[in-house]
This record gives C-alpha cells, structure tokens and sequence, in this order.
C-alpha cells in the first residue's frame, strides 16, 4: 500500500465519524416543550408590607384565632 492510498484510507475514515455539532440526535431544543415564555429576567418591582407594623398588632383579637394546645402525654 502506498502513502498516497494509506493517506486516502485516513481521511475516509476521519470523514466517516461524526463529530461534535455534526448531528441533532434526539435531543429537543431548548424551550421547546416549554408551554410559557422563558425571560432572563425584568427589573423588580417594589411590593410593599401589608402586614402591621411595630406596635399596631392586637395580640388580643389574634389570641381568637388561635387553637388552644394541651401538653398533656398520651398514655
């Protein structure tokens, strides 16, 4: 075998093998089966507190609401 024909081998088997990127495969693309819009973000927005502030909570109306514990043992 020449250099010439081993030369020629070489590079129909270098062309034969798939090389990265060469082939979808079965992969999806990305946010194709996603059913909402993908975002890389937005700015934030500002949401104030609703819950009451320092000294405007009435722990007496809250206590109403609230299920009574027993800390007895069970036996």
């Amino acid at each position: 075998m020449t250099f010439k024909e081993q030369r020629e081998q070489e590079r129909v088997a270098e062309t034969a093998n798939m090389g990265p990127g060469a082939h979808d495969g079965h992969l999806v693309p990305l946010g194709a089966d996603n059913k909402s819009r993908m975002t890389m973000g937005s700015k934030s927005v500002y949401k104030p507190d609703t819950n009451p502030g320092v000294g405007m909570y009435d722990t007496d109306a809250a206590m109403k609401h609230v299920k009574p514990r027993i800390y007895e043992p069970l036996i």
